[in-house]
């Protein structure tokens, strides 16, 4: 075999192998899209607006509290910062 043809099937083989590569990633790209996507909607549905006292909490909700947004952990009634059920997300409009 000539050196030029191995060369030409170097090539070949790489651009089918690149070609291959590309469209795993698109895919995989587009999935991690559609998650991002349905995470955003999923945190606005789990707002419940500033936490009240007579109000039960489900795992996952957000609420405002003293100037910070906050996430249940777990189902509670508790105040957030009170103990280990809320997860403090944004302390005054700053990431915690």
């Amino acid at each position: 075999m000539r050196s030029a043809e191995r060369g030409d099937k170097g090539v070949a083989f790489t651009m089918a192998l690149c070609a291959e590569v590309a469209g795993k990633l698109e895919s995989q790209i587009e999935e991690l899209r559609a998650e991002i996507a349905e995470r955003q909607k999923s945190l606005a549905d789990h707002y419940s607006g500033p936490w009240r006292i007579d109000q039960r909490y489900q795992r996952n909700a957000l609420v405002t509290h003293r100037n910070s947004l906050w996430l249940a952990l777990t189902q509670t009634d508790a105040e957030p910062g009170s103990g280990p059920h809320w997860k403090m997300v944004s302390k005054g409009g700053k990431p915690a």
